[in-house]
């Protein structure tokens, strides 16, 4: 009976030691996963702060090239609005003086020109009317500076330049200049 307890303790012990090596075993991948996700975190702590000062630096010249493009193009929309606008002013002087002087009474081509600046300027004045500001924010292109100096405008050979053009007015009264007394 001894023999047989013995051999069952020594059985037991071997099987108890067994079973621990095979739990540390088994334990083994997930302590190892975690010193792996332990060290991946350190890493990419350490890059990252490596890194992003590169990244704001870049981020922030892209904004600052973005808000100098379109701080530009909306001063450009503005002058266009204002150039519009004086050349309505323009006009309706020119309609007022027209009427004023009651020249638009001496012949029929000047009354012809009279009604089309007219028409010109009802029609200004209509849209204006009707898009207000939107006209300012038309749907122009908004390009950064990188691409605004990658654009190269084509050159063209006219010849213009070369052959003053001489041609005399159809109306010389509305040129002639005054006598001198």
């Amino acid at each position: 009976f001894e023999e047989r307890l013995r051999l069952l303790e020594t059985s037991f012990n071997e099987y108890r030691q067994t079973n621990q090596v095979a739990g540390a075993v088994s334990a083994i991948p997930g302590i190892v996963h975690q010193y792996m996700d332990q060290q991946m975190k350190e890493a990419v702590k350490e890059q990252v702060s490596r890194i992003l000062p590169r990244v704001e630096e870049s981020v922030n010249a892209t904004l600052e090239a973005e808000v100098l493009t379109r701080s530009s193009h909306s001063s450009r929309t503005s002058y266009a609005v204002a150039a519009d606008l004086s050349e309505m002013e323009l006009k309706k002087i020119l309609i007022d003086k027209m009427e004023g002087n009651k020249s638009i009474q001496r012949s029929d081509e000047q009354r012809n020109l009279y009604k089309a600046l007219v028409e010109a300027y009802e029609a200004d004045k209509a849209i204006l009317d009707t898009y207000g500001d939107e006209s300012a924010h038309a749907e122009e292109p908004v390009q950064t500076t990188c691409q605004m100096e990658e654009t190269l405008l084509p050159m063209y050979e006219t010849g213009a330049d070369e052959q003053p053009i001489v041609q005399t007015s159809q109306h010389p009264e509305w040129f002639s200049q005054p006598r001198k007394p």
